[in-house]
C-alpha cells in the first residue's frame, strides 16, 4: 500500500545525507497524514454518491486515490512543520496549508452536504478504425466496484469480451474488448456509451 508521504521524498527535500532525523521525522509524516486524512473526510464525508464507503487513510488504488500533486503538498506540509518546530518559521507550513485546501476544492468542488462523485474514467484503443473494429476498453477508473458493464455503439448493445465484462472490487477495469458493427457507416461518428447500474461514459468512436 503506498503511503502519501514517503520518508525518502521528506528527506531529499530537507538535502539531508543520513537517517539521523528519520525517527523525529516520522512522527511528523504521521501527524500530517492524518491532517490530510481528516480533510478529505471533512470534505467528502464518509460514503459517496454510489453509496460506497470512502475509505481511509488515500492509498494510490483507493478511490479517491492519491495523486503526484497531493503527495507533493503533504511533503511540503511535513517540511513546514519541521520548520515551524525547529526555528518558529511559519511560511512553508501556512503555505502548504493553503495548496492543500485550494487543492481539496480545486479537485472535489465545493462538496458540502454533496456525496463526492467519482468521474468514470475509461481510454478506447484504437479510438478510430473501420467497420468491425474491434476495441478494447483500457484504464477505466471511477466505476461502482463489482458492476456488470454494457456497451452500445450508436444505441444497440454490442456483445464485450469476457462477455461478464465486470469491474474490480476499486471500480477498475482494463482490456475489456468489444468490435464496432459491420453496419456502421464510414466517414461517421459512432457514439459509444459505457454504463454500470448508476454512472456513463459517453466517447466518439470515428469510423474510417
Amino acid at each position: 500500500m503506498a503511503r502519501l508521504i514517503e520518508w525518502e521524498s521528506v528527506k531529499e527535500k530537507l538535502r539531508l545525507n543520513d537517517d539521523t532525523l528519520k525517527d523525529e521525522m516520522t512522527l511528523y509524516i504521521q501527524e500530517v497524514d492524518d491532517l490530510v486524512n481528516n480533510r478529505v473526510r471533512n470534505k467528502l464525508g464518509t460514503h459517496d454518491s454510489n453509496g460506497n464507503e470512502i475509505v481511509l487513510p488515500l492509498t494510490v488504488d483507493g478511490q479517491p486515490p492519491i495523486d503526484e500533486e497531493l503527495k507533493a503538498i503533504a511533503t511540503d506540509l511535513v517540511i513546514g512543520k519541521f520548520r515551524l518546530q525547529t526555528s518558529e518559521k511559519s511560511l512553508i507550513w501556512d503555505t502548504a496549508t493553503k495548496n492543500l485546501d485550494n487543492y481539496l476544492d480545486r479537485r472535489f468542488g465545493y462538496t458540502r452536504n454533496i456525496p463526492f462523485r467519482h468521474i468514470p474514467l475509461v481510454t478506447l484503443d484504437p479510438a478510430f478504425g473501420p467497420p468491425s473494429q474491434v476495441v478494447s476498453m483500457d484504464a477505466g477508473s471511477g466505476w461502482v466496484p463489482n458492476s456488470l458493464l454494457r456497451v452500445t455503439v450508436d444505441g444497440v448493445q454490442v456483445i464485450t469480451t469476457p462477455a461478464q465484462a465486470l469491474t474490480d472490487g476499486n471500480g477498475r477495469f482494463d482490456g475489456i474488448e468489444f468490435t464496432i458493427p459491420a453496419s456502421s457507416i464510414v466517414d461517421e461518428i459512432s457514439v459509444i456509451i459505457i454504463t454500470d447500474r448508476k454512472n456513463y461514459k459517453e466517447i466518439n468512436f470515428t469510423v474510417t
